[in-house]
This record gives structure tokens, C-alpha cells and sequence, in this order.
């Protein structure tokens, strides 16, 4: 006979077990993803409106603080979803405009950006921060205040796990995984993309406005990048002439010299003084030389400096150095351009400058001033210098250059 009893214990064990097992599975799914009633009760929290796609999974779409926002619930798996919040730029920041955090190993790296990579020079910022767009367009939308907020908001998503943060074709999107996303929290990251907007909105201030204000406010490194994006862009700018004013006196002897260059003969006098001052870098002066050249030609004391910074032991190796002593040197110059040629640590692209400076020196002086000198054609193979005695049998540079070492090829 059946032992109805046992049966009767064996069914209720077993719908037991399949109660429990139902709890769990229906426990481990909210764990996994949350339904998207929660995200419809937070998204009308917002005056936010619920929509779908093929490939979203839930969205919402609406207005916050004037910003067009959306959110969308992407699939990334059988069982996991993605969380995109985007703001529209509407052309508040050029479009041309690309931030990101630098891949780690918990951030997925995008699709390769043919754009260049600009480092501003700003180490805590460089570290954690990847931009690329055209230098001005950076300079003009990263002033100190944004590119600190924006770093201390990189720092805080990265630290607590929220997500990644990008800037790119006139938009922001903050992405993250929906297991780690409450959806109460989305008004939050909302704010945080509405501020960041507000930081890079440039609507109403042209680039020239703001290069000007990072010239007068940032840090010495971005001062000097603004005011030679002025000088290169908009020297005429009323507003950019006075920018080159108040450099050519600021307190970083390479803002002024930036600053100077802007100004064309009005800066000359502070180049030279720069030019004079022998307390400062043998790089700084010749960078304050070459503008200085580059605005009177002939300075009358021009080449004695030049052959004082080329000398021995103050970093002869500068190409820049050497085409401006082709430019101004006389007589006086061949002597160090030629021991510059001989020096043994010199790169090929500099004893290929003191070529052409000899040349250059040779073309202006007379038959008495230039004693006959004649340069042979650069050796296209070997790379190397060689001068010969020209028709008449004088003597020629490779007498004078005996020094230099035999079969270097630099």
C-alpha cells in the first residue's frame, strides 16, 4: 500500500524547494538589473518621457536646466545592460572638442581618434585627461577653473566607480554598468553633466576673448601658449595687442618674450634686454634672439651674442642658434660655425645649418672679407661636410676645419 503520508511530505518538500528556488532567481535578477519602472518613477521625478528602440533596451529623454538630456539602457550582454547619459551641446563648446580620461585597465579604450593627442603641460591634468582637437579651440575651452573641474570630477567617478566621462562632437556622455547604477542617482549625475556644460559653454566669447583671458589668468605654461596662439592667429586683434602689452612686462621671462614677438619693433627693446641679460639660460636668450631677429634683421650686436651662446660648454647644439649666425654673422662667424660643424656631439640636422649659415655668410661678404671661401655640395650619401679650394687655389674651409674628426658622418 502507498504510504500516502510519505508522499504527502515528499510533494510539500518539494514545492517548497521550488518556492525558494523561485525567490532566489527572482532576487539574483534585481541584483543583475533594475527594472525599468524604477527608471520611469526617476525619470518623471525629471519631466523626463520614457522611449525604446531596437537597441535600447529603456530610455528617457527631456529637458534638465535647459539641457536636452537623455538616458539609455543598452544591452551588453545576455543578461547585463549599460547606462548612457548624454547632454547636447548645441554648439555651446566647439565640436571639434575631444576629452576623455586615459584608458586603464578598468576603462574600456575607444575606437582610434585620428585627432592628435595635446598635452598642455599641466602635469596632474595631463595624467588623468586625454584631449585632442585643434590647439587653439583646447586653449580657448580649458581654462584653469574648467580643466579643474574637470579633473576632480575624472578623480571622483574613477575612485567611487560611477563611470566614464567623455567630451566629443559637441556633446557629454557619461557611461556606466547598470549593476552598479541606482537610478535615484540619475538626477545627480545629470547636475554633473550640466555643470561641466556650463563650464565649457564659450557662447557669447570669441576665441580671440578667451586666448586674451588665459593670457592674463592661467598659469605661466598657458599664458605663453595663448599669447603665441594670438600671435599666430590673431596678431592684429586690437584685443590681442593689448594681451601682448601686458606680457611683454608679465612676471615669466617666456610670456614676455611671446609677448614681445607680438608686438614687432614696439618689443624689440625687451627682446634685447632679454638677449643681454647673461643671468638667464643660455635657451632663453637664443629663443629671445630669434625673435628678436626675426623683427630687425641685423641687430648690431646680434652676431657677438650668438657666438657667445654657441660657444663651447653653453649647448652649441641649436639648429635655431645657428640659422640666425647665418643670417646676421659676418667675418667673425665662421671660426665657431666651423668648430660647431667639427663638434663630435652635434646632430646631423645642426652641422647641416652650419652649412648652409657658412653659405649664407659667404653670399654676403666681399672677395677681401671672405678670403676665398668655398663650400662644396653636401656629400648626399654620407651626409657629411667638405669644403675645397676653389679656381683661384686659396685656401678653402676644409683647411681651416682640420680639427673636425675624420669620417664622422653625422
Amino acid at each position: 500500500m502507498w504510504d500516502w503520508g510519505f508522499l504527502a511530505g515528499m510533494l510539500t518538500a518539494g514545492a517548497l524547494s521550488a518556492f525558494f528556488i523561485a525567490l532566489g532567481v527572482s532576487a539574483w535578477r534585481r541584483d543583475r538589473s533594475v527594472p525599468p519602472n524604477r527608471w520611469g518613477v526617476a525619470g518623471r521625478r525629471l519631466g523626463l518621457d520614457e522611449v525604446g528602440g531596437d537597441r535600447v533596451a529603456y530610455g528617457l529623454v527631456g529637458s534638465v536646466d535647459g539641457f536636452h538630456v537623455s538616458l539609455e539602457l543598452r544591452h551588453a550582454g545576455l543578461s547585463a545592460r549599460d547606462v548612457r547619459l548624454r547632454l547636447a551641446g548645441a554648439g555651446r563648446w566647439p565640436a571639434s572638442l575631444a576629452i576623455g580620461p586615459i584608458p586603464s585597465g578598468g576603462i574600456a579604450r575607444p575606437a582610434p581618434d585620428p585627432r592628435p593627442l595635446l598635452r598642455l603641460g599641466v602635469p596632474d591634468f595631463d595624467d588623468a585627461i586625454e584631449v585632442r582637437g585643434p590647439d587653439a579651440d583646447v586653449m580657448a575651452v580649458l581654462d584653469r577653473r574648467t580643466r579643474a573641474y574637470l579633473t576632480r570630477l575624472e578623480g571622483s567617478l574613477s575612485a567611487r566607480g560611477h563611470g566614464v566621462i567623455r567630451v566629443d562632437g559637441g556633446d557629454i556622455t557619461l557611461e556606466r554598468s547598470e549593476s552598479k547604477t541606482d537610478p535615484a542617482e540619475i538626477r545627480e549625475h545629470f547636475k554633473q553633466l550640466v555643470k561641466l556644460a556650463r563650464a565649457l559653454d564659450r557662447r557669447g566669447r570669441t576665441q580671440v576673448r578667451c586666448l586674451v583671458d588665459g593670457a592674463r589668468h592661467d598659469i605661466a605654461p598657458m599664458r605663453e601658449r595663448c599669447v603665441r596662439l594670438l600671435v599666430d592667429l590673431h596678431r592684429r586683434n586690437p584685443d590681442a595687442l593689448d594681451a601682448f602689452r601686458r606680457a611683454s612686462n608679465d612676471e615669466s621671462v617666456s610670456v614676455r618674450i611671446a609677448g614681445a614677438s607680438g608686438l614687432g619693433a614696439e618689443g624689440a627693446a625687451t627682446l634685447a634686454a632679454i638677449v643681454r641679460d647673461t643671468h638667464e639660460a643660455p635657451a632663453t636668450r637664443a629663443s629671445a634672439l630669434a625673435a628678436w631677429i626675426a623683427i630687425e634683421p641685423t641687430p648690431s650686436d646680434a652676431a657677438t651674442i650668438l657666438i657667445a651662446l654657441l660657444s663651447p660648454g653653453v649647448d652649441p647644439i641649436e639648429v635655431e642658434l645657428t640659422r640666425a649666425l647665418g643670417v646676421v654673422g659676418r667675418a667673425e662667424s665662421i671660426e665657431p660655425l666651423l668648430s660647431l660643424w667639427g663638434n663630435a656631439n652635434a646632430t646631423r640636422s645642426v652641422r647641416r645649418t652650419a652649412r648652409e649659415a657658412l653659405r649664407g655668410i659667404r653670399a654676403r661678404l666681399d672677395p677681401v672679407e671672405a678670403g676665398h671661401l668655398s663650400l662644396a655640395e653636401l656629400d648626399q650619401d654620407a651626409g657629411a661636410l667638405s669644403e675645397a679650394d676653389d679656381a683661384s687655389g686659396s685656401v678653402s674651409l676644409g683647411d681651416l676645419a682640420a680639427a673636425a674628426p675624420d669620417g664622422d658622418t653625422q
